[in-house]
């Protein structure tokens, strides 16, 4: 799901169709989504959780939400959380990756994110 060059908005479960979360659960299969936020270049984007409630709170291999900057891999990953408490993420670019991971046995899970850009005032770059 992709969120380009939005000065705000907010992202979460709400977003995945009622329709797709049920095939999943209905297969037995586990529910994995990404989100794309990119803002003007550079800008930076502060994200926080207004809801977070993970299912599994002791159990982050098979329910989890990561955050990444700029790439996908691992190496890149600025943040993961399970349970019931995120906190605040700061990127370190104009992009941000938000990936949302659940066994279909966590379909109970509740998140949602809220992010607005912000400029870097330590870059030289047009505002």
């Amino acid at each position: 799901m992709n969120r380009t060059l939005m000065e705000e908005g907010e992202l979460g479960k709400v977003d995945i169709q009622q329709d797709i979360m049920d095939f999943y659960i209905q297969h037995d299969m586990p529910i994995d989504c990404l989100w794309l936020i990119v803002v003007r270049p550079n800008w930076r984007i502060y994200l926080q959780f207004a809801e977070f409630n993970l299912e599994k709170p002791n159990d982050c291999h098979s329910n989890f939400v990561q955050v990444f900057s700029g790439k996908t891999d691992m190496a890149s990953i600025e943040k993961e959380f399970c349970g019931s408490i995120a906190d605040t993420v700061l990127s370190k670019s104009n992009k941000m990756y938000v990936r949302f991971f659940s066994e279909s046995k966590g379909s109970k899970t509740l998140f949602l994110a809220n992010f607005t850009a912000y400029r870097d005032l330590g870059s030289d770059g047009p505002l």
